[in-house]
């Protein structure tokens, strides 16, 4: 448990990292653009979604490491599958030992023999449609990052930072007032 949590904690923390990093690139490129300021609530609004996307980015990264793991725990399914069982035997066995596992493994394992190979087939497909998928996310991730940065970017070009108000250096304000009128002619 502990560990699963120092997992959320991470995917938050290298999200954050990771959005800042992203958001700081917009500001470069508009700033690069305009040759203005940001306007930071732009920004700051840019860098709630490149949040979100970068830590479910690399919570993905940190789910592809656990694919290992359920590679060895199927492996190990070995010992409880008779020699000669058949497909429909070894799909129950990995249902009741592994309720998450894909409806789709399940049906291709009916057309297997059962034996120790196929149990360690049946761990290479799982863990191959594990990967496949949480390779797939986070490319959608990446996809939907890039999209924001995109948009973002765009807005922080066409709405730049308002220029201060009050006095500015050259206005009346910050030059003296027997200055104002010296007329030397």
């Amino acid at each position: 448990m502990l560990t699963l949590a120092g997992n959320i904690f991470g995917c938050i923390l290298w999200g954050i990292l990771i959005a800042v990093i992203l958001t700081l690139i917009c500001m470069l490129i508009a700033k690069g653009v305009t040759n203005k300021g940001c306007n930071l609530l732009l920004s700051a609004l840019l860098f709630i979604p490149l949040c979100y996307q970068s830590a479910l980015g690399v919570g993905s990264l940190y789910a592809r490491g656990y694919v290992d793991d359920i590679h060895g725990s199927i492996t190990s399914l070995t010992s409880l599958v008779p020699e000669n069982a058949s497909g429909e035997e070894i799909s129950r066995i990995l249902a009741d030992q592994f309720p998450g596992i894909p409806r789709s493994i399940l049906e291709k394992t009916s057309d297997l023999k059962g034996t120790a190979t196929t149990i360690t087939q049946i761990a290479d497909m799982v863990a191959d449609s594990y990967r496949a998928s949480l390779n797939s996310y986070l490319w959608q991730r990446i996809a939907w990052a890039f999209g924001f940065m995109v948009v973002g970017t765009v807005l922080l070009i066409m709405f730049p930072s308002s220029p201060a108000r009050g006095r500015r250096r050259g206005s009346y304000g910050a030059v003296p007032a027997r200055d104002r009128y010296n007329l030397d002619l």
